[in-house]
């Protein structure tokens, strides 16, 4: 349950079409060009939303870890 909590709360800190990204990604198993077309995005974009969303989240979900 806390983890959940840490996670809501570091997506939060994404902007709303990264959050919705990484959560259609990983949630639902959008690959990068369905989310390319659901963005209107080229591939190389979404690409780039994912990983740099994936290392704040970690960064995030680390600091929360620590307190």
């Amino acid at each position: 349950l806390a983890d959940a909590r840490a996670l809501e709360h570091c997506l939060g800190e994404l902007a709303e079409e990264q959050r919705q990204c990484v959560v259609l990604a990983y949630s639902h198993g959008f690959s990068r060009e369905e989310l390319a077309a659901r963005f209107d995005r080229p591939v190389g974009t979404i690409k780039s939303w994912l990983h740099r969303s994936l290392l704040a989240l970690r960064a995030c979900l680390e600091a929360q870890e620590r307190g």
